[in-house]
């Protein structure tokens, strides 16, 4: 017999268990803290590895672990030229294709086909790693103040972009050395989990993230509130004004 599923406010339950909501997203935030110990990668890091590998795995499929390919300008017209035996790519048996032909149009990565993944997958681990840091700072007993929040997104998207900077600059850098139709994917992908897991290691040793959760802190704890402190201009300019009018009224005695 089929347990059927019943939802109620934040919670999701069979006949044989429930599960709030608030226990789910724990959940997920404990196998992101967990996986970054011991591996140096969180979950946004490895979901980014996982989509572009995924992206190379299907280039090899079209072209062969050793295809290549190279864009050259025929007539004003942009072409993707194929290099290697035809019969061992399974799809593309031809050796010329446009540009903006579907079938060739994600073989061969620019720096700046690199550039705007890279960045695009920035965006949306800003939003990722924000939603499980809220998550996180709100389901736990911690300080109550947005300090901590604030710093660890901050060191997170920071870490994380650093190493997306450097997996671009990596397939670049193999894009213009060789035509290997993988290559540049490969490239990115090995040095921005590289890169990864060294920033996660030196954060860890050198404690960076709690540096800057300190340093926003103090910045937060001496910075003085405007409204408090006109309040106090405001004060002292009237007792100025009584202490001149006392002033006065004693001199016309």
């Amino acid at each position: 017999m089929t347990d059927e599923l019943k939802t109620g406010a934040r919670c999701i339950a069979t006949e044989d268990r429930s599960v709030t909501l608030d226990e789910a997203l724990l959940y997920v935030a404990e196998i992101n803290s967990d996986l970054a110990e011991e591996t140096g990668l969180d979950l946004m890091s490895v979901a980014a590895a996982g989509i572009d590998s995924a992206a190379a795995v299907a280039i090899v499929r079209k072209m062969g672990l050793s295809g290549r390919a190279y864009i050259k300008e025929v007539n004003g017209k942009a072409y993707v030229i194929l290099k290697g035996h035809p019969g061992q790519r399974a799809v593309l048996n031809g050796t010329r294709y446009l540009r903006g032909n579907p079938k060739v149009a994600k073989l061969v990565l620019s720096a700046k086909d690199l550039a705007k993944g890279a960045v695009k997958m920035t965006g949306i681990a800003v939003v990722a790693f924000a939603s499980l840091r809220v998550v996180e700072h709100v389901l736990s007993d911690q300080d109550p103040r947005l300090t901590a929040l604030l710093g660890t997104v901050a060191m997170d998207v920071a870490k994380f972009a650093m190493a997306a900077g450097a997996g671009y600059l990596a397939g670049a850098a193999v894009g213009a050395l060789t035509t290997l139709a993988a290559g540049p994917i490969v490239a990115a992908v090995v040095i921005g989990v590289g890169v990864s897991i060294l920033l996660d290691r030196v954060d860890r040793k050198f404690g960076l993230t709690e540096s800057l959760i300190r340093a926003i802190e103090d910045t937060v704890d001496n910075f003085e509130n405007p409204f408090r402190k006109l309040a106090r201009m405001i004060h002292d300019w009237e007792r100025h004004i009584i202490q001149q009018a006392v002033n006065n009224s004693l001199r016309l005695r």
